[in-house]
């Protein structure tokens, strides 16, 4: 018996697991040129925009070039080169880790967070019509992608970055000092109030899943 394939539109037409596939797919394809769009309206490429944004959503020790290429899926000359590009737009700098002098840490200038505020307005006509949609809808839509995101990510076929407090490896207040009052287990670090409601690209899912509020972040 042939595979079928969700971009066969006969095949797909008689089953509904090929034809949700191809859906996804289609809003993919959506956001991706959304957020393309967004990015060439103020002189940027997709890849320079998206640079931006996972710098400015990341906890500071993931905001360097491994990272980015990591979340981005692209090689590192590439990633070098669009934040070469960024830096001399005035949108980001780098200096070296305190811990690791030949790891260079990138950090948003004034105008680089001020790009950033402009990108994160890409997705506000998917999700005003997200908003129109009947709460019960949108409480099934969240339960069935929030469950396909968990298979997947069991399966490790995806990644998501996620917040650093709601990671397994995450321990709440049980930080060396006042200013890294909680650690990561995973890399024997102490984390900031700040830093632990940012993402991680070493995000585990926490089997204690915790809230999102954590003392002294705001």
């Amino acid at each position: 018996m042939p595979t079928k394939h969700p971009f066969d539109p006969v095949l797909r037409s008689d089953d509904e697991v090929l034809q949700i596939v191809y859906r996804l797919y289609q809003l993919t394809q959506l956001l991706n040129q959304i957020q393309q769009t967004a990015a060439t309206s103020i002189g940027l490429t997709p890849l320079q925009g998206r640079c931006l944004l996972f710098l400015r959503h990341s906890r500071t020790g993931a905001c360097t070039i491994f990272y980015l290429t990591k979340e981005l899926g692209v090689s590192q000359a590439t990633v070098s080169g669009a934040v070469e590009s960024l830096i001399k737009k005035g949108l980001l700098y780098k200096i070296p880790s305190a811990e690791d002098l030949r790891i260079k840490r990138l950090h948003l200038t004034g105008k680089g967070q001020e790009y950033c505020g402009q990108l994160q307005t890409w997705a506000d006509p998917v999700i005003n019509l997200l908003r129109a949609m009947q709460p019960a809808d949108i409480g099934r839509l969240s339960k069935g992608l929030e469950g396909l995101t968990a298979d997947l990510r069991y399966a490790e076929l995806l990644t998501v970055p996620e917040v650093c407090c709601t990671c397994g490896f995450c321990r709440l207040h049980q930080g060396p000092n006042p200013e890294t009052p909680h650690w990561c287990n995973l890399l024997d670090i102490g984390l900031s109030p700040v830093d632990a409601l940012k993402q991680c690209p070493e995000h585990t899912v926490s089997a204690f899943p915790r809230g999102l509020t954590v003392s002294g972040a705001s």
